[in-house]
């Protein structure tokens, strides 16, 4: 089914959890495509549980918390503790205090 949607030539891709239950190599595969996809300039939309495939594979992450957008990083701003603080609904990127 993965195989199938790559080879379809669309504007946007929507993947949402692509890799879970994939092994390795598989994994890998679905990577290289969304990047090929990247460097074609054509769109994803990548929907991830998977925090470290979103900053692997992500020129922006927005965060949705509750049904609102807290917030959308660019790459250069991604910061795991950033994100998460966003994730829990804390919307100040300061660092929280003790």
């Amino acid at each position: 089914m993965i195989a199938r949607a790559f080879s379809m030539n669309a504007d946007l891709l929507v993947a949402h959890n692509p890799t879970r239950g994939l092994d390795i190599p598989s994994m890998d595969f679905v990577y290289q495509k969304i990047l090929q996809r990247k460097a074609q300039k054509q769109a994803t939309l990548l929907i991830s549980e998977d925090l470290d495939e979103l900053m692997l594979l992500s020129d922006r992450i927005a965060v949705i918390y509750r049904g609102e957008i807290l917030g959308i990083l660019p790459r250069e701003a991604f910061d795991k503790y950033a994100i998460g603080r966003l994730m829990s609904g804390i919307r100040s990127t300061e660092p929280a205090t003790p």
